[in-house]
């Protein structure tokens, strides 16, 4: 298996992974945006030993399930080879100490990295040239298979983040033509509906269905060992075998609700549920999803994990109905929020309640689907919620027929039956076939949406940038000299005439106004 680099817009600290790198300077002293991490730890890890005369990285202290390493990354001048020998001396050790530890066989671990160096590690001025060396070192290593490593690169803002996709676009003459795109038999395929989906999520015409399969990413458990494991935990359920014969999962809730309820112990199945989905970190799918340009997104999930991944660096996404008209982009979670355990929709109850308390969300939930491309994620297509979607669809063209598929569903394994089933309103692309390993498919899937987001991304957000300066092409030399006067004049002037609107083309391509 050939490790891959991913990349996406959000905090290293709240992502779930196996390692990550905290860089420091000479003298291990780190800036305050690291405070959360390591406010509660105890003084004696802040006894450190001095740095060798080759040492750039080393082991640091397990924290929240994860391990933090050092990164040696602080000072002036240094050369970019300097931060690229720093990230590789963590990569390797953090993926051997992951190996020493475990013994799954079945994925590679996952490493964390932000732009070490680009920050206050004095190389800002030069964050293009660092990028570029940091991404080149990385993707080559793991390309010869001399690391063996899945690596999440971090970035702290759009413009970052765009840059990061930029680089990754034009490694190559032909971005087909670079092995990290390799997904074997089904190579041509997937980059051919990558390719579909990005030119709709360019043009803003997708929004986003996010369902189940995405949080587990995160840890958190399916409905069926939820409730098995609140049942027991609350010694409502006699064994985990119990609620089987019951096959719909609104039923098992129901009964459990029931059983809590009649049990004297003051909880309901509603605040027992909001503990147990309280999510600390999100996870990879989340962050890709995020970072996607699109504005709209429905998720029948009632954790919070997806709004985390939104809100990093000043990003905001709005919550529907509870809108602050602050952001364009928004939430609509038709099951409700675990922060708010009245809301909470999973009985078969609680589904008739919705249904007749909330028509003007399942209103706007069909307007979505009748006039958007909607990308189904994180669904099985048998998901009982899944099906109540496409039948509203299915209800509104019955004397019309579409001219085209009105969404994409993005699956592991193809099934057949079911791909013929929903042919006629869909497009089913899924990342394995019958005889296709689970864990791979579901990390193709994350690699699909890695490709996804790269294809789609806006990669002239840094031309007006001049420390993005050593990224930029002959052309976009050119149009950075060209615009520069027109950036001059912009500062100085109102937001009226006209001004507004050159000022946000200028802030697009980069430029401080």
């Amino acid at each position: 298996m050939t490790g891959h680099i991913f990349s996406f817009d959000g905090d290293i600290q709240d992502v779930v992974c196996d390692a990550w790198l905290l860089p420091v300077d000479e003298i291990f002293n780190f800036t305050a945006s690291w405070n959360r991490t390591t406010w509660d730890l105890p003084e004696e890890n802040f006894d450190f030993e001095p740095w060798g005369p080759d040492e750039y990285a080393r082991d640091w202290v397990h924290h929240a399930g994860t391990s933090i390493w050092l990164g040696k990354v602080g000072g002036w001048g240094l050369d970019a080879t300097h931060y690229a020998h720093c990230v590789l001396e963590f990569l390797r050790g953090a993926s051997q100490q992951w190996k020493l530890n475990n013994n799954d066989q079945t994925r590679l671990p996952r490493l964390a990295i932000n732009h070490v160096g680009c920050g206050a590690g004095g190389a800002y001025l030069r964050h293009g040239e660092i990028l570029k060396e940091i991404i080149n070192s990385v993707t080559e290593e793991l390309n010869s298979q001399r690391l063996q490593a899945d690596v999440l690169l971090v970035s702290w803002g759009a413009k970052p983040h765009e840059a990061t996709q930029r680089i990754r676009m034009h490694r190559h003459q032909d971005w087909k033509d670079d092995p990290q795109w390799d997904f074997g038999a089904r190579t041509n395929y997937l980059h051919s509906e990558a390719e579909l989906l990005a030119g709709k999520i360019s043009g803003d015409l997708v929004s986003v269905f996010i369902g189940a399969g995405v949080s587990l990413g995160a840890g958190l458990s399916g409905w069926k060992d939820v409730l098995t494991s609140i049942g027991m935990n609350n010694r409502v359920l006699g064994h985990s075998q119990e609620l089987d014969p019951l096959l719909d999962m609104r039923d098992w809730a129901g009964l459990l609700e029931r059983r809590i309820r009649n049990s004297g112990s003051g909880e309901t199945l509603q605040s027992l549920l909001s503990r147990v989905l309280h999510g600390v970190k999100y996870s990879l799918q989340h962050g890709l999803l995020s970072s996607l340009s699109c504005k709209e997104f429905i998720t029948t999930n009632v954790d919070e994990l997806f709004e985390k991944a939104c809100r990093t660096n000043g990003r905001r996404i709005d919550l529907v109905p509870l809108r602050s008209n602050e952001t364009s982009r928004w939430l609509l979670k038709i099951h409700g929020t675990v922060s708010d355990p009245g809301s909470l929709v999973f009985t078969r109850d609680h589904y008739s309640n919705s249904s007749r308390n909330n028509r003007a969300l399942l209103g706007l939930v069909q307007a979505m689907l009748l006039t958007r491309h909607m990308l189904f994620i994180g669904y099985s297509l048998s998901d009982e919620d899944f099906h109540e979607v496409v039948f509203e669809v299915r209800s509104a063209f019955a004397f019309e027929p579409s001219i085209e598929k009105f969404g994409t569903v993005l699956t592991l394994i193809e099934d057949e039956l079911n791909s013929e089933l929903w042919s006629e309103d869909l497009r089913i692309v899924s990342m394995g076939n019958r005889n296709s390993s689970l864990t791979e498919a579901a990390r193709d899937l994350e690699r699909f949406m890695d490709l996804v987001g790269m294809l789609s991304s806006d990669r002239a957000a840094f031309i007006l940038d001049d420390n993005y300066a050593a990224m930029r092409s002959e052309s976009e030399v050119g149009a950075s000299e060209a615009l520069k006067p027109l950036l001059r004049i912009a500062q100085g002037m109102p937001e009226d005439g006209g001004w507004s609107e050159i000022k946000d083309l200028l802030r697009k391509l980069g430029g401080e106004v």
